[in-house]
């Protein structure tokens, strides 16, 4: 039986071995983007979830604003001049509550698709606010309460349907990010699932190339 010459010998499991190092190198470099792709993945959800927190909390401000515009009216025809300033006090308080939770929606890192709804709730809220105060002077001055709050209804329904929109570009926004950790995860999967693959065939390859 023919002795395969040293020198042959040396190359292929040199040849195995380059193989296997660069399977080895794959494997790390993949494990290396899975980890920080996943993290960053992490960071992008938990900003947006932190958003959503905001957002919810500045549409119980939306609603707990007409709920002081309502009782104002309804104390301000009993001429509880007592009640309705500490009723005034309450919407300033919740008006300042809306803009600090809209403020905590735009300070976050969103990416550019949010950048539009944010801008209009902030829009929005802004038109509310000034529709609230505006009511509040009209119940004041004496207008009856259906007229005094005509505008600011109006505004109300707007805001609210300017709210639902952010809810929505916040839930597709965490819904993509979702889908981009788990297609990333698949891919980095099957490479590795790969590389392990190319890993058997080396060693075999370098066992049948020393035989």
């Amino acid at each position: 039986m023919a002795t395969k010459p040293r020198s042959t010998i040396k190359r292929r499991l040199t040849l195995s071995l380059f193989a296997l190092a660069g399977v080895g190198a794959m494997q790390c470099v993949v494990g290396i983007y899975l980890q920080y792709s996943l993290s960053w993945n992490a960071q992008e959800q938990r900003a947006i979830a932190e958003a959503q927190v905001a957002q919810m909390e500045s549409d119980m401000m939306h609603d707990a604003i007409r709920s002081d515009m309502l009782e104002l009216a309804s104390v301000h025809a009993a001429g509880d001049l007592t009640r309705a300033a500490k009723l005034e006090q309450d919407l300033a308080g919740h008006q300042a509550r809306l803009d600090q939770s809209i403020g905590e929606v735009a300070a976050k890192p969103l990416g550019e698709a949010l950048n539009d709804p944010i801008k209009q709730t902030r829009a929005g809220a802004a038109a509310y606010r000034s529709a609230a105060s505006e009511g509040m002077r009209a119940l004041r001055a004496g207008r009856p309460g259906e007229a005094a709050l005509a505008p600011f209804n109006r505004q109300f329904e707007a805001f609210e349907a300017t709210q639902e929109s952010l809810g929505a570009a916040l839930k597709t926004a965490l819904q993509a990010k979702v889908d981009a950790a788990e297609a990333n995860l698949a891919f980095a999967t099957a490479l590795q699932l790969f590389s392990a693959l190319i890993e058997v065939v080396s060693v075999i390859a370098a066992v049948l190339f020393v035989n």
